[in-house]
């Protein structure tokens, strides 16, 4: 079997940065996937082409800034259906973060930062993971979706100085049917690879299918069918969706891959979200632009997910499996 061993939210903050690339050389990650509007961004890219890690697009339509001018994640009729603490915007000087980020362990968000920077106050910017739960995803003006699709496109392009042949979503957005279309049409014969984050048959207990990652499950099957008939590729399974970082060993991975191998299944991603902790937070560098980190980002699961990407143990039950650990780009 091939595993894939994506780091999501790289460029996040210097610790997630720092992790990340700690990951890739002393242990199983095989690429990241990168926020390319994160105040750490820069960095990100300079650490990744010291060490030629493979990157992606972490196509971010949930926090933070947006890169294009336009957006459809602002406007009144948005603002009016998320107004209960989810975002800063012209008419809201509310969080968006409480609902901005992926929380697997159903933990409370807090904020870092207890106070929006005054000159973030009035800055329209994305309204948060909520937008993933709500069918007024359905009345985003499509225009506004793929001009902010095609602006990431293009800034990964110049900060990286290649295409963005791989996307994969923050917040899972890339399985939102008119967020699929849109990549697929903004992003041409360039766009080759994305995540499924569907739930294996390896699974033990699949999330309740109101909780935001069972509506994510319920969303990946017709996003599937768009993605494959754009002849775009996703692997044939998906981990890590379910982990819980404090109870996941190397065995733990090992077995899930074991079963998986025993279904004949060849192809596998398996999403992590390693940091270093320990790194002096900058918050000046650090989010997506407006001056706030979330829990998600510095929480101690982070580290305990680093140290197990670079357990010697699970290197091994692997290379024992003849699991070869490849990136997107070997698939495509």
């Amino acid at each position: 079997m091939k595993l894939v061993v994506c780091a999501d939210d790289f460029g996040y903050c210097l610790g997630t940065n720092v992790g990340v690339v700690e990951a890739f050389e002393d242990g199983i990650v095989t690429q990241a996937s990168l926020l390319v509007n994160s105040l750490s961004c820069d960095d990100a890219v300079k650490r990744a082409q010291g060490c030629d890690l493979p990157l992606g697009l972490h196509l971010n339509l949930s926090e933070g800034i947006p890169i294009s001018s336009l957006s459809p994640f602002t406007s009144n009729k948005i603002v009016h259906y998320f107004n209960d603490s989810v975002g800063i915007t012209e008419n809201n000087n509310s969080y968006y973060n409480e609902h901005s980020r992926e929380d697997t362990n159903s933990k409370p968000q807090k904020t870092i930062n207890s106070t929006p920077s005054t000159s973030t106050a009035t800055t329209l910017c994305f309204l948060g993971k909520a937008i993933v739960h709500s069918d007024t995803r359905l009345g985003w003006d499509e225009m506004s979706l793929r001009q902010e699709i095609r602006a990431q496109a293009n800034l990964f392009e110049r900060k990286t100085g290649y295409k963005c042949s791989h996307v994969d979503g923050h917040n899972h957005i890339n399985v939102v049917e008119n967020v699929a279309k849109g990549m697929v049409a903004e992003l041409g014969d360039d766009f080759k690879s994305t995540r499924m984050p569907m739930f294996s048959s390896i699974e033990v207990s699949p999330p309740e299918e109101t909780s935001f990652l069972g509506k994510i499950g319920s969303l990946t099957e017709q996003a599937s069918c768009i993605y494959k008939a754009a002849s775009v590729f996703h692997t044939h399974s998906f981990i890590g969706i379910s982990y819980n970082p404090s109870t996941t060993t190397p065995q733990t991975i090992i077995s899930d891959v074991q079963n998986l191998i025993r279904q004949d299944v060849k192809t596998c991603e398996f999403m992590s979200h390693p940091s270093d902790i320990g790194i002096d937070r900058d918050e000046s560098v650090s989010g997506c632009g407006l001056g706030i980190v979330d829990a998600f980002a510095c929480d101690e699961d982070r580290a305990m997910e680093l140290s197990l990407l670079k357990d010697p143990a699970l290197r091994q039950g692997l290379e024992e499996l003849d699991v070869e650990l490849v990136s997107f780009n070997d698939l495509t």
